[in-house]
């Protein structure tokens, strides 16, 4: 996303996100990655991430659900949402219900999907 490469960048740079490169050394992740990008349509990105989780047992966390879910539960993959994020940071303390509602709205506005569009709607899963 093109207007998010600046937030990146300094995730990266305040070394909040480590960059894993991809493991090109690795046939079956490259295998895998050719598999899901030429024969389920998905992005670079997308392809890219499902390949190395699949094999490396971390964890992906996306928001773009349509492209990740059935795959990860096919492959018992974890993956963590954007509600996911929010219902950790309520639990931790580092944000209000308010504070969600607030974010949940600026999402929505700026044409995003999410599954409610008030946190109170919301029932966190166990991960």
């Amino acid at each position: 996303m093109p207007g998010r490469k600046t937030e990146v960048d300094n995730l990266l740079n305040f070394k909040l996100i480590e960059q894993i490169p991809f493991p090109e050394d690795q046939p079956e992740i490259k295998k895998e990655y050719l598999h899901i990008k030429k024969l389920m349509f998905k992005g670079d990105g997308e392809s890219a991430c499902l390949a190395v989780v699949r094999y490396s047992k971390d964890i992906l966390a996306s928001s773009n659900l349509k492209d990740i879910a059935s795959y990860c539960k096919m492959h018992h993959i974890t993956y963590l949402t954007t509600m996911d994020f929010l219902c950790q940071a309520v639990k931790n303390g580092q944000l209000t219900k308010s504070a969600c509602d607030n974010f949940i709205q600026r999402v929505l506005k700026a044409g995003s999907r999410l599954p409610v569009k008030k946190w109170e709607e919301y029932e966190c899963r166990e991960i």
